[in-house]
């Protein structure tokens, strides 16, 4: 097993909170000192500056350094420890022309470059130049070996592999366990490609931890990197926490080009795609994060997007069920003395109003426009004029748009549910109608019979006449 141990400890420095994450607060840890390892070495390393754009100054010894956070907690410190590679190396580049001040590699074929790596001297020679997308490689002859390297690389001497210093050889062997605080991990397979008329090496390892299986190149073995890639939620694992797993609802969302997704990817998902309505086959201009559909249970299609929340829709049905004439949004007709305000749902057999609470009203949301305290002011000025017109007011919490939490809610609301007998209630064909737009279920019920008035429609879903209008206007034009 090869243990590889370095690191820096952040564990004393100051902590601030932030909406439901914690984060270092670097302004009050400038003059601190952390611990830090590396190989053999031990130390402290102190905090000098806090600059922009989560860059820190850290000083060792003599020594300041400006490096980025993120770098800094991967233990990247070799520059600033003063490490220095031991191998002497050196080429002369003399030979190649010159433009602008700069290395002419476009003319450069033919020159001659004299080396010296360690204890090895000799002379390479350009055989030939290329430019690929954004980089720029050389071919380069040495004795019997004939090899690509990028102009970068060969101006800071990286031709170990060129001169015969390093081998072909793997670095690490089938088997070997890699562990330290950023991996722990198990070699399981090994093989080359090419990339950019490049040699790779890259292994398959299996995660101890979550028995993960993937590929990473042996470049990307390096002891600051985080390694596995379930682990960091950079990918999902099949079967397990994958979309097509957790979420298959949301399958119908992805077109076929992104349906590799489902299984590569969390429903919370920070990834974008274009996805398509699979109701009407619109197909989004704008990308949508994953986790953004997963939330809103609907892309927002902007041509059968009936902006009804799940959490209300996923109520008509359970009112459906129950057979309970319980009207959505009524309006100045049903409830007049209502005006400005609009309730959720009102039952004129009981005279109850009811109003499905999404998270808005339990924390601050900086993309709903009211703050916690506008919004708690207007609940209570509602709930007021509710009462204040002989009716019962109750509040259904419905923070997450999820089946399973507002049933949960519902069935504990005693009030709600003394009145209205859940026992009955099939939750699944709710979670299904609560994910299906209103638009698309009014107009597919008005196809399917053609002679019944639009005020039937309006009692069957128990919306306004205004609303089924809309819905058959807009699909009509759809379709």
């Amino acid at each position: 097993m090869r243990n590889l141990n370095r690191g820096v400890d952040f564990s004393k420095l100051p902590i601030k909170e932030h909406t439901k994450t914690r984060h270092i607060d670097w302004d009050k840890a400038v003059g601190q000192e952390v611990p830090f390892h590396y190989d053999k070495m031990q130390g402290k390393l102190l905090i000098v500056e806090h600059k922009s754009g989560n860059h820190v100054v850290v000083r060792y010894k003599d020594k300041e350094k400006t490096t980025r956070t993120n770098h800094l907690a991967q233990g990247k410190i070799r520059d600033l420890l003063n490490i220095k590679n031991k191998i002497s190396r050196g080429i002369d580049f003399s030979s190649v022309p010159k433009k602008n001040g700069k290395n002419d590699w476009a003319h450069s074929i033919g020159c001659i470059l004299p080396f010296y790596y360690d204890t090895i001297k000799g002379n390479l020679e350009i055989i030939d130049y290329r430019p690929i997308k954004n980089a720029a490689y050389l071919t380069i002859k040495y004795k019997d070996t004939i090899k690509d390297i990028r102009t970068v690389n060969i101006l800071d001497y990286k031709i170990a592999k060129i001169v015969g210093y390093h081998t072909e050889k793997f670095n690490y062997e089938v088997g070997e366990q890699l562990v330290d605080s950023n991996k722990n991990i198990k070699i399981i397979d090994r093989e080359k490609y090419m990339r950019n008329g490049i040699n790779i090496k890259k292994y398959q390892y299996q995660c101890n931890t979550c028995h993960y299986i993937g590929w990473i190149d042996e470049g990307d073995l390096d002891v600051s990197k985080k390694v596995c890639s379930h682990c960091t939620q950079k990918i999902a694992m099949k079967g397990k926490d994958d979309i097509a797993t957790q979420a298959p609802w949301m399958i119908k969302f992805f077109q076929d080009s992104d349906k590799h997704l489902i299984y590569e990817c969390r429903r919370s998902s920070s990834k974008e795609i274009y996805p398509i309505c699979p109701y009407c086959g619109e197909i989004r201009k704008r990308k949508v994060k994953i986790s953004t559909i997963y939330r809103d249970h609907s892309i927002g299609c902007p041509k059968c997007n009936d902006g009804v929340p799940y959490p209300e829709k996923f109520m008509i049905e359970v009112f459906n069920q129950i057979k309970a004439n319980v009207i959505f949004h009524p309006t100045l007709e049903v409830i007049p003395w209502c005006k400005p305000h609009i309730y959720d749902f009102y039952d004129p057999d009981r005279k109850i109003i009811m109003e499905v609470n999404g998270i808005q009203h339990y924390q601050e949301v900086k993309t709903f426009g009211l703050s916690l305290s506008e919004v708690k002011k207007n609940d209570k000025i509602k709930r007021k004029k509710a009462i204040k017109n002989g009716n019962t007011y109750i509040e259904l919490d419905c923070r997450y748009s999820k089946m399973e939490y507002i049933k949960e809610s519902l069935t504990k609301n005693k009030q709600f549910s003394s009145i209205y007998h859940l026992k009955n209630v099939d939750w699944k064909k709710c979670d299904e109608q609560g994910k299906m737009p209103m638009y698309i279920k009014i107009y597919e019920y008005k196809q399917e019979n053609p002679d019944i008035l639009n005020k039937q429609v309006a009692e069957k879903f128990n919306v306004s006449g205004a609303m089924v209008s809309k819905a058959i206007n807009i699909m009509s034009n759809l379709t």
